[in-house]
């Protein structure tokens, strides 16, 4: 016959006191999509990790770009330095060159090779340059008064002369050096042309030291400067022409003839 177990009072009392307790639930963990929208959209800002050798990389960079820009300008301002430097050494084809050069700045109106000959008579009264006495010229020989050829460049219209030429009259101011010169240079190459002769007497120039200069160094160069032999003034330019040794004295004009023909 079975026995049948029964549970002793402390069996008992011990399993009521474990249904009794409080069942405590369990800690959820939070979804894998949440914890994935609170890294992307976290409000806390990001704090970028900088590198130091990255910093440092575009800084050289640019010093070295300075370098280079710095030598180079330094290497072009050497280079005009030494272009800008008088030479002392030339090439034979340097040398020919150079002079080619100061022959042409050199070079006149009336190249010395034509064999114009020039005469230059800065001192005359109006009986000893008469249209009488000018005809006792040759029929080689063209004279040109400065005052008479004045006046026609400022009736002239079309002179580029006369307006200046006015305008110093008008406020008595002294007509530019070179101005007379480049005047009678341009009647001697009109009457070359037209007359075929190469024979001229100026008469009533130069006035000046320097308007001779200019003359002879732009124009032609002088045969000889033309006294009259009771001319006894002292004058600064027959000085200067005297000493190189162009100056003649006459006593009238016809003796110019037998000037030109030597």
């Amino acid at each position: 016959m079975l026995s049948v177990f029964k549970p002793s009072k402390a069996i008992i009392s011990s399993i009521s006191r474990s249904f009794s307790r409080p069942v405590v639930a369990a800690k959820s963990r939070p979804s894998f999509a949440k914890l994935t929208c609170q890294h992307n959209y976290s409000t806390k800002p990001r704090v970028q990790k900088t590198s130091s050798s990255g910093e440092r990389g575009p800084k050289f960079r640019y010093l070295i770009m300075i370098g280079v820009v710095s030598y180079g300008a330094l290497l072009l301002a050497i280079d005009g330095v030494d272009k800008n430097r008088p030479k002392n050494k030339f090439s034979e084809e340097e040398y020919d060159q150079l002079v080619q050069d100061g022959l042409k700045r050199k070079q006149k109106a009336i190249a010395d090779n034509e064999r114009v000959n020039v005469f230059l008579l800065p001192r005359a009264t109006e009986a000893q340059t008469s249209e009488e006495e000018l005809t006792k010229l040759g029929a080689d020989v063209k004279a040109i008064k400065l005052d008479d050829l004045i006046q026609e460049e400022k009736k002239d219209k079309e002179s580029r002369y006369g307006p200046l030429l006015i305008e110093c009259e008008l406020y008595d101011t002294k007509v530019p050096v070179g101005t007379y010169s480049s005047m009678i240079g341009t009647k001697l190459q009109e009457l070359k042309e037209t007359s075929g002769t190469k024979n001229f007497v100026v008469i009533g120039f130069p006035g000046s030291i320097s308007e001779s200069i200019k003359f002879e160094d732009k124009i032609v160069t002088v045969k000889n400067l033309i006294t009259f032999d009771d001319d006894s003034s002292k004058d600064d330019v027959v000085s200067y022409y005297n000493t190189v040794q162009k100056v003649k004295r006459i006593s009238s004009l016809d003796q110019l003839n037998g000037l030109v023909a030597k």
